[in-house]
């Protein structure tokens, strides 16, 4: 039931997938496709994913929103369909940011083999509330709001990535890059 836009480019010679996940566009912006550009011409199957709902459509972490975590579910159905419908190879995700939490989040959960994270959140909960906006001091706890209710407390999405980590046997290669 949940909308998710998405590219897939397809490659004529190789099977691996790489599953691109966007970063927030800016305050107020809504969410697009990164990195299409810059990988252009790589020779591998592209899926680029958007991030796009919740306040001012600036993304929720692929979680959904108001507790509609089915969302979480339905970016890895999608991915999983895509991968058996074009006969493809989990090879790995990529992203910055919150794009680059998503790439650690998926590709552990999904067994991909490799990570590529450009300067990640973590504790997500934390992250949303400490950022503010000249016009709206609440900006980050308002996105964040849209995100939560009494199943999904703080804790849960502080440590959502975390609980992944714990409950993984996956062990990709992770590249994590920090400015």
């Amino acid at each position: 039931g949940d909308t998710i836009y998405y590219i897939l480019k397809k490659s004529k010679k190789r099977r691996d997938l790489i599953v691109i996940f966007s970063g927030f566009a800016g305050h107020y912006t809504e969410g697009r496709y990164n990195y299409y550009r810059t990988l252009k011409d790589v020779d591998a199957n592209l899926l680029f994913i958007k991030d796009d709902k919740g306040y001012f459509s600036v993304g929720t972490y692929y979680f959904g929103t108001n507790c509609s975590w089915k969302k979480n579910s339905s970016i890895e159905e999608l991915i999983e369909y895509i991968s058996c419908k074009e006969n493809l190879d989990l090879f790995a995700t990529v992203g910055s940011s919150k794009g680059g939490y998503s790439a650690l989040y998926f590709g552990l959960k999904m067994n991909f083999k490799y990570i590529v994270s450009g300067s990640p959140q973590y504790r997500i909960s934390d992250y949303l509330k400490s950022i503010t906006d000249e016009k709206d001091p609440q900006y980050g706890l308002k996105i964040l709001n849209g995100i939560t209710c009494n199943d999904f407390d703080d804790d849960y999405i502080n440590n959502a990535l975390l609980y992944i980590i714990n409950e993984t046997l996956n062990k990709p290669i992770i590249y994590l890059y920090f400015s």
